[in-house]
């Protein structure tokens, strides 16, 4: 449908009464079931008190079969959708949401932004150099029909939400329900991941997750995998393989992996929290995933080959020489990092960082978010 039927369809939206226990989640404008949408709804159906309603885009090729059966999923450009939004009493989204574009809030409806960033890293929003004016005027759209955004760290609500994402709204500071995960014990998930990737039991498992360039190029994306893996082996024993996971921004480029035996593609698994819950250790460069996989306080590194022209492009928060993590701009200095891991030294650093930041996460995200949802739904 065009943005002008959408208009005039709205017109009509007040005939439908909204229903105070339906919610509609939007995660990364109709992709699978993953995020903190994920972690919310798990929560949701657990109480078994809400109707949940799960936007997806038909053209990304969403597996369904991850979805809870009490879920029901909508096609992002149909009139099912249109209906839900109308009539669902809460809207949740962790991305800037374009249907904002052509949908007019109805009195009483709760729109609640999660985003998909945690702590800090690469700035973002406002901080940005060069974004996009179409963009800007979404995000400003987004914020202004915003009534609630969540924060993990008193560092991510003073340093970037309340300066940087155009609002000025309440912020929960209850932590991030995607990180409660990090909480539990993760034999079983890790165990799903592996069935899931088909690989066998009794492995560890390194993922190198890079978060995406503009332009897309995959030039920087060159680890040696076979070198990571040997000095994985030689530092910390038993038997390794490596996970390559793509940004979802970049799924539709072409992920040109080794042909080695333990390299497996997991660019496509739907959740992200899981491979970090299952992650021995983590390599990366900018994404934010490895500020979530710091609360499990498990080894993780940066590999980054392009640090001064990606200052350039999005600089950061914090330097990047500031965060526990070695960094390494060769393969060479990274293998040298892995053999030279001191986990203690490590362990303290976490720890340390996490408390001057002041990390909000316990565990209870997901409980408080229930809570909060319970409250504004009456």
């Amino acid at each position: 449908m065009s943005k002008n039927m959408y208009r005039i369809l709205n017109l009509f939206g007040w005939l439908f009464p909204l229903k105070r226990n339906k919610v509609i989640f939007n995660n990364c404008n109709g992709l699978g079931y993953g995020c903190n949408p994920k972690y919310i709804a798990e929560s949701m159906l657990k109480d078994g008190k809400f109707e949940i309603i799960w936007i997806v885009d038909r053209t990304k090729n969403i597996d369904r079969t991850n979805f809870p059966s009490k879920i029901k999923l909508v096609n992002i450009d149909s009139f099912s959708s249109l209906y839900h939004l109308f009539t669902s009493k809460i809207i949740i989204s962790n991305v800037r949401s374009n249907f904002w574009n052509w949908y007019k809030k109805r009195k009483h409806q709760i729109y609640i932004q999660t985003w998909h960033g945690g702590l800090g890293l690469k700035k973002v929003e406002a901080d940005c150099k060069n974004l996009p004016l179409a963009y800007i005027n979404i995000a400003k759209t987004d914020a202004t029909n915003t009534d609630f955004m969540l924060a993990d760290s008193k560092f991510q609500q003073q340093e970037v939400l309340e300066r940087a994402f155009w609002y000025n709204g309440p912020i929960c500071n209850f932590g991030l329900p995607r990180h409660d995960i990090f909480f539990r014990d993760n034999k079983s998930i890790k165990n799903k991941v592996l069935r899931a990737l088909n690989i066998n039991k009794n492995v560890k498992i390194c993922m190198y997750a890079p978060t995406f360039r503009d332009g897309y190029s995959m030039d920087v994306y060159n680890l040696d995998y076979k070198g990571v893996r040997d000095a994985l082996t030689d530092k910390f024993g038993g038997n390794w393989v490596v996970l390559s996971r793509l940004h979802p921004n970049m799924i539709k480029v072409d992920n040109i992996l080794p042909d080695l035996s333990y390299v497996y593609d997991a660019s496509k698994y739907p959740d992200m929290q899981e491979l970090l819950a299952a992650s021995d250790i983590v390599i990366s460069d900018y994404s934010s995933c490895l500020l979530d996989f710091m609360i499990t306080k498990r080894p993780g590194f940066i590999f980054a080959t392009d640090i001064d022209s990606y200052i350039k492009e999005r600089d950061f928060y914090i330097s990047l020489y500031e965060f526990p993590f070695q960094i390494s701009t060769s393969n060479d200095e990274l293998i040298c990092n892995i053999k030279n891991f001191d986990i203690n030294a490590y362990t303290q650093s976490v720890s340390s960082f996490l408390i001057d930041k002041g990390l909000y996460d316990n565990g209870t995200a997901s409980q408080q978010f229930l809570k909060l949802l319970k409250r504004i739904s009456k």
